[in-house]
């Protein structure tokens, strides 16, 4: 064997001999490595100090009684369990109880989560955090003793725990997160320990929201906090944060030394029915009264300045109450939703209504609005169906957006001379209204037609929702304001003259009862959703040069004039038949593209009428080639109008066969304008096009 051939032998050997060596030795672990051991899956914390969490295991099942080790052997070196980790037991319905052991510092988000099973747990004197979610909808647990060692709670931790009756908060505990024990509707008290501070409070608004809290207990070392009377105070009793919601006895007297009713103090106090604020109390907080539902009466002293946001929503029950003079603002939400609620003053002193501030306020008849009011903000009466009529006096001068939506009582509003502002739908679907007037005085606003406009009357601002039947906007108009039309559900036609150039959003939503529109090509601006809710719809003509995606409803027939140029951004759902009256293809998408301007029922089931002539371009452009059934267009006539009348086409005329001598005829083309009105039997040198021919409240689509 030559020297070479012994080299490369012995190199071989040398290689397998490093391989078997490596092969024998111990793996290093590191940070972040998973392994599993004792039934449990585990990541490693830290190499170093030797700490692991216990993990998430996808596909092991927990049954019954578990104990979590305190330690464990990996690759001949003991590791410490330190952590529960995110969801590590999440979803393990059957687990009945958990053992953690003393050396577990931290149990994580969501650890527990959903152990709809699960009805003890041993938290050991080493855990200082309990992160959010950790034992919620753990719908079994009856009680919990968390340790004197643990500083924060988490959202949610133990939120929807249906059977916990009752929570002890340890002395060390300084922060409690929103909705700790949120959804507990059997806890029925509550001891809070000494370290427990305002702003831990605070942050868990609804901490003890549960309507089944009968006591609160606060620790005498408190410095912040005390408890009397089944209620929670500042030390100084100057604030009331919470009363037990399960207290007995209907009535509540506040203490004379109350300055501030806190936010959610008497949340979901179901059984409270009166209660007596003194005249020591200045500031009633946000939430103080949600969902009492039960409270009937309570009387607000002229000592009180403020009212905060959804200070009494809910009170379903109460009939009445007074502003005392002192208050300058009702702040959003108030006294919404007060269902029971059927009078109102609102006090001189105040100079603005919040948004939603007596939002569905059903019983409410009628409000006496004071002479300093300016500000009247969205949805303040929205929805208020009882509320007959309302009074502006002359300090107003901002209505905001939907201020008055669907007060469906009122029948008539005024508009003072000093408006300045008033914003999209503040009348819309409020379905009596059917006269809108403006002051001749007011330099902004205009009303005609019992219709309001701005001044010029070049924007229609609301047509009112109680109107039945046609409408024709006056040829002044350039925009149709957002919402103008929504919820004249009595409307049937309204013509759009080609001085328009802007239709709003929604501008036509939920006209129930109208069966046609045409857009004229003045048109360049829709915004969204024009005739959402436009159940009846089943016509339409459209003049624009491109049409957007705005057209929603489902349609039997519809005509493009010759000046729509494209409907790229567009998508239309039409049963019967499309009119499309340019030579030349508008562009659109095809089929199988994700927009596609018609669907696939369109195309199949629809007839696609085009020019004579122009059928071979149509069978070749993109969007129109897939329709199954295009035909081109003769002279003549689409329908008749009755058994009794006819309509035809000879020679570039329309002969109406079968009208009484006297009766009325409209012709229109396909921008809506009237092109003939009279009552002439025939209607002579129509220049090439779609007519609507109206005779006796019925029309026709006509083709010359």
């Amino acid at each position: 064997m030559n020297t070479q051939k012994k080299t490369t032998l012995l190199m071989r050997q040398l290689l397998l001999l490093i391989a078997l060596l490596a092969a024998a030795l111990p793996t290093s672990a590191k940070d972040g490595d998973y392994f599993s051991a004792d039934g449990f899956r585990f990541k490693i914390l830290s190499e170093t100090q030797k700490t692991v969490a216990v993990c998430y295991d996808y596909g092991t099942e927990y049954i019954g009684d578990i104990t979590i080790p305190e330690t464990i052997i990996y690759e001949n070196d003991t590791y410490t369990v330190t952590w529960i980790g995110s969801q590590a037991f999440a979803y393990c319905s059957a687990i009945t109880s958990v053992t953690i052991p003393n050396s577990v510092t931290t149990i994580g988000h969501g650890a527990f989560s959903n152990c709809y099973a699960l009805a003890y747990v041993n938290i050991p004197i080493s855990v200082t955090d309990i992160w959010s979610q950790a034992f919620c909808n753990c719908a079994s647990l009856t009680s919990i003793e968390i340790p004197n060692s643990v500083l924060e709670i988490g959202d949610s931790a133990f939120s929807n725990c249906i059977a916990l009756v009752s929570i002890d908060i340890p002395d060390s505990v300084k922060i409690i997160n929103t909705g700790a024990f949120d959804g507990c509707i059997a806890l029925s008290s509550v001891n809070i320990g000494s370290s427990v501070d305002e702003e831990a409070l605070s942050n868990s608004r609804l901490l003890f929201c549960s309507s089944s809290v009968a006591n609160f207990h606060v620790s005498e070392n408190n410095p912040h906090f005390c408890s009397a009377n089944e209620a929670i105070y500042s030390k100084d009793k100057t604030k009331l944060y919470r009363l037990a919601p399960k207290q007995e006895g209907g009535h509540f007297n506040i203490p004379n030394s109350v300055t501030t009713i806190g936010n959610s103090a008497f949340r979901n106090c179901t059984a409270l029915t009166s209660v007596t604020i003194p005249n020591s109390v200045t500031t009633i907080e946000h939430d103080a009264f949600w969902g009492c539902d039960m409270l009937v009466s309570v009387d607000i002293p002229e000592s009180v300045i403020e009212i905060g946001s959804s200070a009494f929503y809910g009170c379903s029950s109460l009939t009445e109450i007074t502003i005392p003079n002192s208050v300058t603002n009702v702040s959003w939400h108030a006294f919404g939703n007060c269902t029971a609620l059927a009078y109102i003053n609102i006090p001189n002193s105040v100079v603005e209504i919040g948004s939603g501030a007596f939002y569905f306020c059903k019983s409410l008849v009628s409000v006496a609005i004071g002479n300093s009011v300016k500000t009247i903000n969205p949805s303040a009466f929205a929805s208020c169906t009882s509320l007959t009529q309302i009074e502006f006096p002359e300090s107003v001068s901002e209505i905001r957006d939907g201020a008055f939506w669907g007060c469906d009582a009122l029948t008539s509003m005024k508009i003072g001379k000093n408006v300045e502002v008033l914003g999209d739908n503040i009348f819309a679907s409020c379905k009596s209204l059917t006269k809108i007037e403006v002051s001749k005085d007011n330099p902004n606003y205009s009303s005609d037609n019992n219709s309001l406009f701005n001044k010029d009357k070049t924007e229609l601002l609301c047509y009112p929702a109680g109107n039945t039947g046609k409408f024709d906007i006056p040829n002044t108009v350039q925009k149709i304001g957002n919402y103008s039309f929504a919820g004249c559900t009595g409307l049937t036609s309204a013509s759009i003259p080609n001085s328009v150039k802007n239709v709003g959003t929604g501008a036509f939503l939920d006209c129930s009862t109208l069966t046609e529109i045409t857009i004229p090509n003045s048109v360049t601006i829709i915004g969204d959703f024009p005739f959402s809710g436009c159940t009846a719809l089943t016509t339409m003509t459209l003049g624009m040069a491109k049409i957007s995606n705005k057209f929603t409803p489902k349609l039997k027939t519809l005509t493009l004039t010759e000046s729509v140029e494209s409907l790229k951004d567009s998508r239309f759902d039409i049963e019967d038949a499309i009119y499309c009256l340019s030579e030349n293809p508008p562009k659109c998408y095809p089929l199988y593209e994700v927009y596609n301007s018609f669907n696939y029922n369109t195309s199949k089931n629809a007839t696609l009428y085009v020019p004579a002539g122009c059928s071979s371009k149509y069978k070749k452009a993109e969007g129109w080639k897939e329709f199954q059934n295009i035909k081109e267009m003769d002279s003549g006539v689409e329908d008749v109008v009755s058994e009794e009348t006819a309509i035809r086409v000879v020679d570039g005329c329309i002969v109406i066969d079968g009208t009484a001598a006297d009766a009325a005829v409209e012709v229109y083309d396909m921008t809506g304008k009237a092109v003939y009105r009279g009552a002439a039997a025939e209607i002579p040198s129509m220049p090439r096009g779609i007519y609507i021919v109206r005779i006796g409240g019925k029309s026709v689509k006509v083709a010359v």
